[in-house]
């Protein structure tokens, strides 16, 4: 059984240590004698350039060598998830930095992974779609070798992200078919679910002869998933292109986060009443802005966040302000010159992401 302990740091994320505990099968599980227990690895801030926020809920399985590992969840960086190798006495556990993480469509997620009992291939399912928090696509995926993996097919889909979720999947293979139960949060003629990860149901789906199916098969194309439809807004000096924003006024106490409560606070005078391209928070958006000429753009994010790269753009300090979560996190304010014709694509990756700021036409 692969576990966490909270030894590791002093907030979510950066406190879990992986291991993993196992007894033999013919021995009474309520006896604390009879589990050996791996060491605990903690989480190395330096992994994944920087960007790596931790690790959690894992996966015990038997690799093609006949190994047992153990394979994470990642926060901090999408689509990755963590190989840790585990001794044949089940004492060591161990992990490579260099060549233990891999690619993994929803690897920001809990997911899980079982081998086919037929075949000796692996299938999982997980919630592909970008962003730590968007969970309203459940995937079905593939992998021949336990390293390289595919979508075959989405299996759940709502186009809602925000209170509409098929997460947590647990499921056992049953002949042809695969048996699922999700932790769902869904309309339910009372409102519904707070937000999608405060799920309001336990579902239970049958997927008959799910070897067979592609991604024909899909309840909705994987490159549909996740952000929305397509948004484009023409700004200043600049076109802004993309999924999963809006254009909102920057001032005092207006909404930071479409999917929050949080309002923006200490705006600086010259941003009051600019605007930005207001998003989810924890849910990464697709946005490019192409310059129609030479003009200067303002990118505000969470620097204390990990997972941004802010190369190329230049801090404005002045201009820092804050929203109103527990911590009243601070926002910086960055500035990129760039020349008509050219594109930028808009960092993303930590949990505010980047966020346009523009001043309003005159």
């Amino acid at each position: 059984r692969t576990m966490e302990d909270e030894q590791g740091g002093d907030r979510w994320g950066h406190w879990f240590r992986a291991l993993m505990m196992s007894a033999p099968v013919d021995a009474d599980p309520l006896v604390a004698a009879n589990w050996t227990s791996t060491n605990a690895i903690a989480r190395d801030p330096s992994w994944l350039g920087g960007r790596f926020g931790g690790w959690l809920e894992g996966n015990a399985v038997v690799a093609p060598d006949g190994r047992m590992v153990n394979i994470l969840r990642v926060a901090g960086l999408e689509g990755k998830a963590a190989v840790v190798r585990i001794s044949d006495d089940g004492k060591k556990a161990s992990f490579d930095p260099d060549s233990g993480f891999l690619d993994f469509p929803g690897g920001t997620k809990k997911f899980l992974i079982r081998r086919d009992p037929r075949s000796g291939t692996y299938w999982a399912l997980s919630n592909p779609a970008i962003g730590g928090s968007v969970r309203n696509t459940l995937a079905l995926m593939h992998s021949e070798n336990l390293t390289d993996w595919e979508i075959r097919c989405i299996l759940l889909h709502h186009p809602d992200s925000v209170y509409h979720a098929f997460q947590y999947p647990d499921w056992v293979f049953d002949g042809d078919d695969m048996l699922v139960a999700s932790r769902t949060a869904y309309d339910d003629g009372i409102g519904g679910s707070r937000r999608a990860h405060d799920a309001n149901y336990l579902t239970f789906h049958r997927f008959e002869k799910f070897r067979e199916l592609t991604l024909a098969d899909s309840v909705v194309h994987p490159d549909d998933i996740g952000h929305g439809p397509r948004v484009t807004i023409e700004w200043g000096g600049a076109t802004v292109e993309g999924r999963g924003f809006t254009r909102q006024t920057l001032q005092n106490d207006s909404l930071a986060f479409a999917n929050r409560k949080y309002v923006w606070e200490d705006v600086p005078e010259k941003l009051q009443g600019w605007h930005y391209t207001q998003t989810a928070g924890g849910v990464n958006p697709q946005m490019r802005a192409s310059a129609k000429r030479d003009t200067v753009l303002y990118m505000a994010t969470a620097t204390c966040q990990p997972g941004i790269d802010t190369a190329g753009w230049e801090p404005v300090p002045e201009l820092a302000f804050r929203y109103t979560d527990g911590g009243r996190t601070s926002m910086e304010v960055f500035r990129r010159a760039v020349k008509a014709g050219e594109a930028v694509d808009v960092p993303q990756g930590n949990w505010t992401g980047g966020l346009l700021v523009v001043a309003p036409e005159k």
